[in-house]
């Protein structure tokens, strides 16, 4: 985020709540460990895991995981280095 002071409003148990929209993905973001009883879970489930990768160091990782291919968000269409990165992957 470019600006890490951007206040976001919600309602929790009916009362209003303002945060720091940083500090709330922050909070929210999944640990990278998580995703190995995840994408464990999918494949015991005959699923296919797949996530978004948001910069080449996450997707080398879920590379790592054996994900089978690459999801990119769509705010990523502009970051020619992470197209590139993923685009020479092997798909498995």
């Amino acid at each position: 985020m470019a600006d890490k002071e951007m206040t976001y409003s919600y309602t929790v148990n009916g009362e209003k709540v303002s945060e720091k929209m940083f500090e709330m993905f922050k909070r929210l973001t999944l640990p990278l460990p998580a995703y190995v009883a995840l994408f464990e879970q999918c494949r015991q489930h005959g699923l296919v895991p797949l996530t978004s990768v948001a910069d080449t160091q996450i997707a080398d990782y879920m590379e790592d995981l054996g994900m089978p291919a690459f999801k990119l968000s769509s705010e990523d269409f502009i970051n020619i280095p992470l197209i590139d990165h993923v685009a020479q992957k092997k798909y498995r």
